[in-house]
C-alpha cells in the first residue's frame, strides 16, 4: 500500500535573475530557490519479509546428517519460459509505476503522469499545468508517457488521485498565483486563450509530420517485401521509391532539420522554431500577451498553413501515383520451394 500526503499552498512563481552582483567569488549569500510546482511527498509501505529460518533444539545434528547425504543429480529445467516474455516484461515495468491524475474542480482530469517509485519515501512532483500537445516529432511516445505538459493551471483548488499496485490514494492541491505580481484571472484567461490557438496550430503540424513518418514507414514495408521479385521489378520499385522518400525528406526540412545532421547549422526558420518561438513569448507572458506574440502567433498560423497544405497536395498527388504504380505490379510474396525427390 502507499499513502499520498497533503500538500503545501503552491504558487506559480516568477523567476528572474538575482539583482546586483551575479559572480560566487564575490562571497555573497546565495541561496537556493525552492522546487516550482506542488511537490507531495509518497509513502510506499515497505513489503514484509518473512523469516524462512527454522530453529530446532538439535541444529548440530542437522548440519552432520547434511553433510553424510550424497549431492543429488541436477535437474535441468526445459520448460522455463511458461508466459510471454514482452508481456512479462511490460507487468514488471508497470508494477512499481505510480500513475497519478491531476482533476480539477469539475473532477475532469487535466493531466497524467507517472513516476517509478522506491519503498520507502518518495517526492512526486506537477509543475502546475494542465496536458498540452505533443509537437512534431520522429519520435513516437511510449506507451506509458506523460501526457505532455501545457498551459498553467487558473488559481483554485486541484486533486491529484494515485493509482499503484492495486491500491488508490488522493490529496488535494490549493493553487495560488505569484503575490509579488498584479495579475488578475482575466489576464490568465486572455493568455491561456492565445495559448490553445498555438496548441492548435501545433496540432495540426504534428498531424501532418505523422503522415510523411507513415508514408516512410508504408515504403519501408513494401521495400522489405520484394525479396522474391525479379531484378528488374526491384529496380522499378527502388527507384520509385528513392523519388518519394526524396520528395518526403523535403517536406520533412519545414518542419525540422534533417534526422542525421550534427553540429552547428544555421537553417531557415521551420515549423518547430516557430512553435518554439511563439511558445516562448505566450507563456512568458504576465498577462495579455504583447504585439510581439500576437504577431509571432500570426506568422506561425501561415507557415502552418503552408506546411499542411504542401503535405495534403503531396498525399493526393505523389503518393496517390506511387500506390498506383505498386498496384501494377506482380511479384511473389513467397518463394519457389522445389520438393525434395
Amino acid at each position: 500500500s502507499f499513502s499520498l500526503f497533503p500538500v503545501a499552498e503552491s504558487t506559480q512563481a516568477q523567476y528572474r535573475s538575482v539583482d546586483g552582483i551575479r559572480f560566487t567569488a564575490d562571497a555573497e549569500f546565495k541561496g537556493a530557490n525552492r522546487n516550482g510546482g506542488a511537490n507531495v511527498m509518497v509513502y510506499n509501505k515497505p513489503a514484509i519479509k518473512k523469516d524462512t529460518t527454522i530453529y530446532t533444539k538439535d541444529i548440530s545434528e542437522q548440519v552432520k546428517s547434511k553433510k553424510k547425504e550424497e549431492p543429488k543429480a541436477e535437474i535441468v529445467r526445459t520448460d522455463t519460459v511458461v508466459t510471454d516474455s514482452t508481456k512479462l516484461k511490460e507487468k514488471l515495468k508497470e508494477k512499481d509505476l505510480l500513475k497519478i491524475y491531476i482533476l480539477d474542480q469539475n473532477d475532469d482530469t487535466i493531466r497524467y503522469i507517472n513516476r517509478k517509485i522506491k519503498e520507502g519515501w518518495n517526492t512526486v512532483n506537477w509543475d502546475l499545468r494542465e496536458k498540452g500537445v505533443r509537437y512534431p516529432s520522429r519520435s513516437e511516445p511510449s506507451k506509458d508517457a506523460d501526457d505532455p505538459s501545457g498551459q498553467f493551471v487558473l488559481p483554485g483548488r486541484y486533486k491529484m488521485v494515485g493509482l499503484y499496485n492495486g491500491h488508490r490514494d488522493s490529496t488535494d492541491v490549493q493553487v495560488r498565483l505569484d503575490p509579488r505580481l498584479n495579475i488578475t484571472a482575466a489576464d490568465l484567461e486572455a493568455r491561456n486563450a492565445m495559448i490553445l490557438e498555438l496548441y492548435a496550430e501545433a496540432d495540426r503540424a504534428q498531424i501532418a509530420f505523422s503522415a510523411l513518418q507513415d508514408v516512410r514507414k508504408d515504403v519501408q514495408m513494401i521495400e522489405s517485401i520484394v525479396i522474391n521479385a525479379s531484378d528488374s521489378t526491384k529496380t522499378k520499385i527502388k527507384d520509385k521509391s528513392k523519388e518519394l522518400l526524396k520528395k518526403v525528406g523535403e517536406l520533412e526540412k519545414g518542419f525540422m532539420g534533417p534526422e542525421d545532421e550534427k553540429g552547428i547549422v544555421m537553417e531557415p526558420y521551420n515549423i518547430g522554431r516557430y512553435l518554439g518561438t511563439t511558445g516562448s513569448y505566450l507563456n512568458t507572458s504576465l498577462g495579455e500577451p504583447g504585439t510581439n506574440a500576437k504577431e509571432m502567433l500570426s506568422q506561425t498560423k501561415v507557415e502552418v498553413e503552408k506546411n499542411v497544405k504542401a503535405v495534403n497536395d503531396f498525399i493526393v498527388d505523389e503518393w496517390m501515383a506511387y500506390k498506383a504504380f505498386i498496384g501494377t505490379l506482380d511479384w511473389p510474396l513467397f518463394k519457389q520451394i522445389d520438393m525434395p525427390k
